[in-house]
């Protein structure tokens, strides 16, 4: 019978009913920090799951720079309070991946550390404690050489996070 489930999903993924590669989610184990450098600021560290897939990886080992950008939108009662880009640089060389230009990794370090995100979503927080926020991040792959990578994915990953700041 799995066979047979297999045999189906790849003629649906062939007529384009459905994709062929799966979808980037992020897991629910999201943790938000104050870092004692700055107090003020809360940072969002989550996992996101499947973002190279295989096509991904051989544009990656080819030598062309791919970039996965995390735009992000905090708002109150649909009012921003903070947005902004967090952009980070792949690039292959001497059979090693490079982030950001720094470092050299095999592939399974490599998944791991781009998997773990934390970016910066609210620099004013203390105005903000005990109120519903809710932080929107929109994850991007882009690269000059490859403008359709995107449909390497078989969505456009949105992720969203309500919580509210405690003093």
């Amino acid at each position: 019978m799995n066979g047979f489930t297999e045999i189906f999903k790849i003629i649906l993924a062939v007529l384009g009913i459905i994709s062929a590669y799966p979808d980037v989610n992020y897991d629910n184990n999201s943790i938000f920090i104050r870092h004692d450098f700055n107090r003020n600021a809360i940072f969002l560290q989550f996992r996101a799951n499947n973002i190279i897939t295989a096509p991904i990886r051989d544009i990656i080992e080819s030598g062309i720079e791919v970039n996965l950008i995390y735009q992000f939108r905090t708002t109150l009662n649909n009012k921003t309070l903070d947005q902004g880009n967090s952009t980070i640089k792949i690039t292959f060389s001497s059979n090693s991946y490079s982030i950001n230009g720094g470092g050299h990794y095999n592939f399974d370090i490599f998944t791991n550390a781009i998997s773990v995100n934390e970016i910066s979503i609210l620099t004013n927080a203390d105005n903000f404690t005990n109120q519903p926020l809710k932080t929107v991040v929109n994850l991007i792959i882009n690269c000059d050489e490859a403008p359709e990578i995107m449909k390497l994915w078989a969505n456009k990953p949105l992720f969203k996070f309500n919580y509210m700041i405690e003093k």
